[in-house]
């Protein structure tokens, strides 16, 4: 009897009429590569939005369990913590939105900020001053170059102020770290953020240094300059002094410095009446900026 060549149509499973696929794996049962093969229905518009809506039911209920987690352990939800470990100084910056910042006093001559700085600094010290440490030539007062009555924000008043500051930086030849032309003193890390944002296009290419404690250790700080160009440095006096001391923020490039007095803040305190950052400011001022303003090499304003 002859053994029979081909299978006969009875040795053919049910789904023999299955067309084949190029990639077949021979373990895989006829019956799954034919359910396979079967197309899909076209899904409605009415399929899409509940696929959607429980999609979204089950977000919300993660982030309830969440929640509820963190606060049954008094700590930090996941997405919380993962947040913390984002860059801190653009969540400082987020915690102040972009906004114009304005003065709320008038435009002061030379001679009324010449004035207005040597009160300041002969009332706010803890210790009496010497009337010849805060005398100042009148010429060396940094004033904006404005008219009566137009407003006077930040960015104006830098660029009024300093109207050549663009060609200045493009034409200095100096690579030394950590000696910045331009200095702004202001009362906290936030005010200072604001500041930076407010400052626009005028500090548009150049290296502004952010001077101040919160969310900076001050060994960073001190790394952070002696390997940089900075041309804007602004920040808090405290922070700003530390930095002097210790050699790493070098004055010996400084031309312009602007102390930011417009600001009150909740008890209605200016940068000058606040027992916390006047002791530093006074210091600052005395001991480092103003031997340079006497010298001539240094403006001082009042924004």
């Amino acid at each position: 009897m002859k053994s029979r060549a081909m299978g006969s149509a009875d040795d053919l499973d049910d789904n023999w009429w299955a067309p084949p696929t190029e990639d077949a794996d021979p373990n895989v049962p006829a019956e799954a590569a034919a359910t396979a093969t079967k197309p899909r229905k076209d899904s409605t518009p009415q399929d899409s939005q509940q696929k959607a809506l429980k999609k979204r039911k089950h977000e919300v209920l993660e982030d309830e369990v969440e929640k509820e987690k963190s606060a049954a352990s008094g700590g930090k939800s996941k997405k919380s913590k993962k947040a913390d470990k984002s860059n801190k100084t653009d969540e400082l910056a987020k915690a102040s939105p972009a906004k114009t910042v304005v003065s709320a006093q008038p435009i002061m001559t030379r001679a009324e900020v010449t004035e207005e700085i040597t009160t300041r600094l002969s009332s706010c010290g803890r210790q009496a001053v010497d009337e010849d440490d805060v005398t100042m030539p009148e010429e060396q007062a940094l004033v904006p170059q404005m008219e009566e009555g137009d407003e006077l924000s930040f960015s104006s008043y830098l660029h009024t102020a300093i109207p050549k500051w663009s060609k200045e930086i493009s034409k200095l030849k100096h690579r030394k770290h950590g000696r910045p032309v331009l200095l702004v003193i202001s009362s906290s890390a936030v005010r200072s953020v604001d500041l930076i944002r407010a400052a626009g296009d005028f500090a548009s290419g150049s290296q502004v240094a952010k001077l101040f404690a919160k969310h900076f250790k001050l060994e960073q700080h001190k790394e952070f300059l002696s390997q940089t160009v900075v041309h804007v440095g602004i920040g808090t006096p405290n922070r700003i002094l530390k930095l002097v001391e210790s050699g790493h923020l070098s004055l010996k490039r400084l031309k312009y410095v602007v102390i930011d007095w417009t600001l009150v803040d909740a008890k209605q305190r200016q940068i000058f009446q606040i027992p916390e950052v006047t002791q530093d400011l006074v210091r600052l001022v005395l001991a480092v900026i103003m031997p340079r303003v006497q010298t001539g090499e240094t403006q001082i304003g009042l924004f």
